[in-house]
């Protein structure tokens, strides 16, 4: 596989996907190679950048800083007016179910649940831009910055 030149854009990829940012919660932050680029030592042209990022997020998985951050963000979202508003919305939609059809199992009622939040498109993405603006903070930021530094170094020390 032949190594990438560094990449010059000047801010992160936007994800566009609807399964990369529904699923933002459940997952660890992933890091592109703009990312990773950014504290790669700029005289070495020619770099195996997707090795790099591979590396640099399989030992931050195993680390914990991946849990770490998202125990954080879940618990920042949790305190959040937006979770209270759903939780009213969802409380209300359940009664509704309760009242219209008080014969349906407990599985048909969660089928049911599972399927309101799937098809409700606003709440999917006011989950999704809350999720965002805590993980653009600073302070995660500051905690993931010198940890990326320090394994990209090492990872640079070890390909030369």
């Amino acid at each position: 596989m032949r190594p990438q030149p560094l990449h010059s854009h000047t801010g992160p990829p936007y994800r566009h996907s609807r399964e990369e940012t529904h699923t933002v919660i459940h997952q660890p932050p992933s890091f592109s190679c703009w990312e990773v680029s950014q504290s790669i030592n700029m005289s070495n042209a020619f770099v195996d950048e997707k090795s790099i990022v591979a590396q640099v997020d399989k030992e931050l998985k195993k680390c914990g800083t991946f849990d770490k951050i998202r125990k954080q963000v879940t618990e920042h979202i949790n305190a959040s007016p937006l979770v209270e508003r759903l939780e009213t919305e969802m409380l209300a939609k359940v009664n509704e179910l309760m009242e219209s059809s008080s014969n349906m199992s407990k599985e048909e009622i969660q089928r049911k649940m599972r399927d309101y939040i799937g098809n409700n498109f606003k709440m999917r993405n006011d989950i999704n831009r809350q999720t965002r603006i805590e993980l653009e903070k600073d302070w995660v930021k500051e905690t993931l910055v010198p940890e990326i530094e320090e394994k990209v170094n090492k990872q640079l020390e070890d390909s030369v």
